[in-house]
């Protein structure tokens, strides 16, 4: 993200998508100050909204910033399906934030089968597969996992 604004390929009303800095998908709860302060320092503080599934340091007070998105995108939240162009609405006043692309078109971009299912081994697997959402307080289950 911080590569892109430096080289100019972040534009004036564009929303800025960082993710898989989730509890899960990091692991543990990733920042995400620094392309605050990149956009900040290129002179889009105020006109580029970033949207992420990590968290901001308490000094972030510039720009428009929703952080802590859940589901992440590890989860395979809307966030982690999101692609170049897609059109995102941020309506501050409501609270909403809007994926604007068609159910339809999200369901063929979601992979098959269960996140965290994957065949990796050793401690950071056990972490991802045990590490419940942000919204559970990104906190360890000790029961199995539910069956896909």
């Amino acid at each position: 993200a911080v590569a892109g604004i430096r080289a100019g390929e972040v534009e004036a009303g564009q929303v800025l998508v960082v993710r898989g800095l989730g509890p899960r998908g990091s692991p543990g709860m990733g920042m995400a100050s620094q392309p605050v302060f990149a956009l900040d320092g290129a002179g889009l503080g105020g006109e580029v909204a970033l949207v992420t599934d990590g968290q901001l340091s308490g000094l972030v007070n510039t720009g428009l910033a929703v952080a802590e998105v859940s589901p992440e995108a590890a989860e395979t939240g809307p966030l982690g399906l999101v692609e170049d162009g897609d059109r995102i609405c941020l309506d501050l006043d409501r609270r909403r934030l809007d994926l604007e692309v068609a159910d339809q078109v999200l369901r063929g971009r979601r992979p098959p089968g269960r996140p965290g299912q994957e065949e990796e081994v050793g401690w950071l697997s056990v972490y991802g597969q045990r590490v419940r959402p942000l919204r559970e307080g990104a906190t360890l289950r000790m029961d199995p996992p539910p069956p896909p």
